[in-house]
């Protein structure tokens, strides 16, 4: 798990928005720093890769920063998981996985450079990451959206997903638990 960085402002000693720029601003409990905005939170793999021995994932895997294939069955690709910050513009992110048939997956692959991706619509999807703070997630069922201008597809939970994962992503998430759902990643550069 790592993070991709901030792409918004923060200034201020408690949690605030920077009314020229909307953009989220708070003091970090950990360093007692102000930090600009929100980190995504990226995971490097899906979690099906970490089950296999680190000794056969050579043979077993392909694994690159946006497709990953497990002995040429399990197909995964990178999406974007977004959480709506609540009584803020800002936007949570994670990086996560989710998995596609063989068939929509070589779908993908083959539009992989157009700009106009989400000609391809949702497809049916597994989400394969492992998110702190929310237990067993692994199974869930989602759709993989498309997005044109080459952008990572976006991962949706089904309406009728009860896992509070799924609640967070409909309803959105308060500012306190994003912080703390960064804060994992804040100073890990």
């Amino acid at each position: 798990m790592t993070s991709r960085g901030s792409r918004r402002r923060a200034t201020g000693r408690h949690v605030a928005e920077d009314q020229t720029h909307n953009r989220l601003t708070y003091t970090c409990k950990d360093c007692n720093k102000v930090h600009q905005g929100l980190p995504a939170v990226v995971f490097e793999a899906p979690a099906p890769y970490y089950g296999i021995p680190a000794v056969e994932r050579e043979h077993r895997t392909m694994l690159d920063e946006d497709f990953c294939c497990i002995d040429r069955e399990s197909f995964f690709v990178r999406s974007v998981l977004i959480f709506p910050v609540k009584c803020v513009s800002d936007t949570f992110e994670w990086g996560t996985w989710s998995s596609l048939s063989k068939e929509n997956f070589e779908r993908y692959l083959r539009s992989f450079e157009d700009f106009d991706q989400s000609k391809l619509g949702p497809m049916f999807s597994w989400f394969c990451s492992r998110l702190p703070g929310y237990g067993m997630t692994g199974s869930l069922r989602t759709q993989l959206v498309p997005q044109d201008n080459r952008q990572r597809p976006l991962v949706e939970f089904y309406p009728d997903e009860t896992h509070q994962i799924a609640i967070d992503q409909r309803e959105g998430i308060t500012i306190d638990k994003a912080i703390e759902l960064a804060r994992p990643v804040l100073h890990k550069h």
